[in-house]
């Protein structure tokens, strides 16, 4: 059985904050079995090694890309030595790179439990521009299993499921483009010589001419060969001499294409991250590109070294690997030939296989192997004789797209929405959801031939546990006779705005005898003309009240410190008439338990000070904000721990606080985590889950809702329960608070389940707060 490695990069770049990576491994049509948390740190030399061997690369090329720009005149004064020398140094810091510290948890996981025969899918998931980039088939570990193969997928996917009319051969549509400079008839009969193919060419069609044939025909493979470029992260492809294209433009009937059958596109053509992109956001299952500008030969011979393999009943990765590798006996003529070919694939998708395309059954295939790897798997006979055996252990059969239980039918789930709200927690700043409890209803398919009810039931627990961002807190009870399945939700942002608001926070302390007190900035928006005046009766008697005074602008994410008030700044027969009143103080040094109420009671250390407590000091403020709106208020500081003395202001606090933030702990046994950008707007986010809900139980599902700077949201939610079951909630408003210079996101991984362990470390003693809390 096959293996399948997924390596999941979080949010982060190479430059300077590096990335968390989290591996799930497992069998191919498998939940995971093992997973591992690393990191990869930054790596500005490798960047910088990267585009050097890119840029020797283009200067070598030069017009012989398959790439409008080619017209352009290219520096072409490098020789295969110097693109070879750059690729050398490229591979030995990417290599240098994966050995990290940080990141030997994950090598030591692959090394241990795959095996040298294996045939491994290992799926670089991130829509990380500079990952795809990076030479990963160069990896030093996969030497040691000559069967495994890089692909590259969003973060963000979704299954799609298509129907094909049955006609026991491939459907291949094929855009020959604009061919200036490049030989596409080549092309051509390489595609006519498949066995059991219908080829359909397009020759420098028009975009409606393209636009009708996604629409009304029904296609296995979509094939490109002309020229292309990625400008920013957007592909674009040039149709004949005049027109050019983008995905998008032809969003709508490639979306048609998919739901007809479409599996796999080819684009033979340059520099194709941006289409596969563009290609992903649709959820085509799988395709290939070249990551680079592409000679023309080295174009021709791949494709045509991967149909011959895989035609011929190669799996897919196997016979993109092995038409990859056979590039390499070009590179005498065309240097890094087979570091172009890439796989970009939805990672929702099982292995692709060419009798797959052909057989009437494949959505068979496609859907009982996800039910498999969901565990929905359950054993029925076959009502059909199928040309192939099934690569299951498990028999299927579909009816009208959906998976029955023939010996099953008069059982059905019954699991009921109730309502959905914020789950209480300690944070730093008040997050909520506005008009708090949700009503979730049912939608319902109308050729679903059993009925099921799904609910959600909010429990209000887990106080003590304690993260930074609201979390939707729901529970699932199944009161039917049947299992239910929760596969997958959908978070729709219907509106994201960022919050401007500035968020004034006060901090005092003592340095030299000066008392310092200082603003800082934690919105994001800047506070403009600024006028903030102090006001304490110690205080004011001291300094005159243009001393207390400020005025000024602080900045997003700027700290000023607005006042240092010293005694050599009082005047001089006031501080002598305080100094009449001055008496012993007392300066206490607690020692105390953690979970004790009263820890004055645990006094360890005494000593004694002459001088004057300070009381309240109240702030007024006044500022503008970026809509030019005046905002005044006050806000008061207990500062009776600071005293002024003969020597000037001191500090009377000498012990160590107790640090009750549990910041990153879950509130439950999985916590799924999203983190939106509100920067993207509208747009919606699908994330994989797998829960069964046995008949009789009860299953509690939690959503941390995460942004990246502090917004308000209009969220929806969508959970895909059984079969084709959409349960859709009311619009949440939220409101999250995360302050500039806190990054509270980067704690956390967009779709990453979070378990909790119950356990935190005080003073170097683990304590199990499942024993000390009880159990939630």
């Amino acid at each position: 059985m096959g293996k399948l490695v997924v390596l999941t990069f979080a949010e982060g770049d190479l430059d300077k904050a590096g990335f968390p990576v989290t591996l799930q491994l497992g069998d191919e049509g498998k939940p995971a079995t093992i997973q591992e948390i690393g990191s990869l740190p930054p790596n500005p030399e490798l960047v910088e090694s990267y585009t050097s061997w890119k840029v020797t690369y283009y200067g070598f090329i030069g017009v012989k890309v398959r790439k409008l720009e080619a017209k352009v005149a290219q520096t072409t004064n490098f020789s295969i030595g110097d693109v070879n020398a750059k690729a050398e140094n490229l591979s030995q810091n990417f290599n240098q790179w994966l050995k990290s510290q940080q990141f030997s948890h994950v090598r030591e996981e692959l090394v241990a439990h795959l095996k040298e025969n294996d045939e491994v899918r290992l799926i670089i998931q991130t829509s990380n521009i500079q990952l795809r980039q990076l030479p990963w088939h160069l990896w030093d570990i996969l030497k040691r299993y000559p069967k495994a193969e890089i692909s590259v997928s969003a973060p963000i996917f979704r299954q799609v499921t298509s129907a094909k009319v049955a006609n026991n051969q491939v459907n291949i549509l094929a855009i020959l483009g604009d061919d200036e400079g490049i030989n596409v008839e080549e092309d051509r009969k390489i595609l006519n010589s498949i066995p059991g193919a219908k080829v359909e060419f397009l020759v420098k069609p028009n975009r409606q001419a393209l636009n009708d044939q996604l629409w009304e025909q029904s296609w296995d493979i979509l094939f490109f060969a002309g020229h292309s470029r990625t400008e920013g992260e957007t592909g674009i492809i040039y149709i004949n001499q005049t027109e050019s294209l983008t995905i998008p433009d032809l969003r709508y009937a490639l979306k048609k294409a998919i739901e007809k059958g479409l599996q796999l596109a080819i684009f033979n053509s340059c520099d194709g991250l941006g289409l596969a992109q563009d290609l992903a956001d649709l959820n085509l299952p799988q395709m290939i590109i070249m990551r680079e500008p592409v000679p023309d030969k080295v174009a021709q011979e791949f494709l045509k070294y991967f149909l011959r393999s895989f035609s011929g009943g190669q799996s897919f990765y196997l016979a993109v690997k092995e038409a990859r590798e056979r590039l390499q006996g070009w590179e005498s003529q065309f240097p890094c030939a087979s570091w172009l070919p890439l796989i970009c694939q939805s990672r929702a998708e099982v292995v692709l296989t060419w009798n797959d395309l052909r057989d009437r059954t494949r959505n068979l295939i496609n859907v009982v192997a996800k039910a498999v790897q969901l565990g929905v798997a359950r054993l029925l006979p076959l009502p059909l004789p199928l040309p192939l055996p099934l690569p299951l252990p498990l028999p299927f059969y579909i009816r009208r797209g959906l998976l029955i239980s023939r010996n099953n039918k008069s059982k059905s789930s019954d699991v009921t929405l109730i309502d959905a709200s914020l789950d209480p927690h300690d944070s730093p700043y008040e997050q909520s959801i506005e008009r708090g409890r949700k009503i979730i209803r049912h939608q319902q398919k109308e050729n679903l031939e059993e009925d099921s009810l799904f609910s959600i039931e909010i429990e209000n627990v887990d106080e003590n546990y304690f993260y930074s961002f609201p979390t939707i807190d729901c529970k699932f009870q199944n009161t039917g006779n049947a299992t239910a399945f929760l596969w997958q939700f959908a978070v729709n942002v219907i509106q994201a705005k960022i919050d401007f608001t500035p968020i004034p926070d006060f901090s005092y302390c003592v340095k030299n005898g000066a008392l310092e007190v200082e603003i800082i900035n934690n919105g994001w928006g800047s506070m403009r003309d600024c006028e903030i005046q102090i006001d304490e009766p110690i205080i004011n008697r001291l300094f005159s009240e243009s001393v207390r005074q400020y005025r000024g602008t602080i900045d997003s994410g700027k700290s000023q410190t607005f006042f240092r008030l010293s005694k050599e700044m009082a005047e001089t027969k006031n501080f002598e008439a305080i100094s009449k009143e001055f008496k012993t103080i007392g300066i206490e040094s607690p020692g105390f338990s953690p979970f004790d109420e009263s820890p004055e009671k645990f006094l360890v250390d005494r000593r004694l000070t002459y001088g004057i407590k300070l009381n309240t000091l109240r702030i007024k403020l006044s500022f503008k904000d970026e809509k030019n709106t005046i905002s005044t208020g006050e806000k008061e500081i207990l500062i009776n721990d600071i005293a002024l003395t003969p020597t000037g202001f001191y500090d009377l606090k000498c012990f160590m606080g107790f640090d009750h933030d549990y910041d990153g702990e879950c509130n439950s046994y999985v916590t799924n985590a999203i983190i939106i950008d509100p920067k993207k707007g509208s747009h919606e986010r699908i994330y994989p889950i797998s829960r069964k809900i046995p008949p009789g139980d009860v299953e509690r599902f939690h959503i941390m809702v995460c942004a990246t700077m502090s917004c308000h949201l209009r969220l929806q939610f969508e959970f895909f329960v059984d079969r084709d079951q959409i349960v859709k909630s009311e619009v949440f408003d939220i409101n999250i608070w995360n302050p500039v210079n806190a990054e509270w996101h980067k704690k956390y991984q967009d779709g990453v389940h979070l378990n909790r362990d119950g356990h935190i470390e005080f003073f170097g003693i683990d304590i199990d707060m499942n024993e000390i809390l009880g159990d939630v």
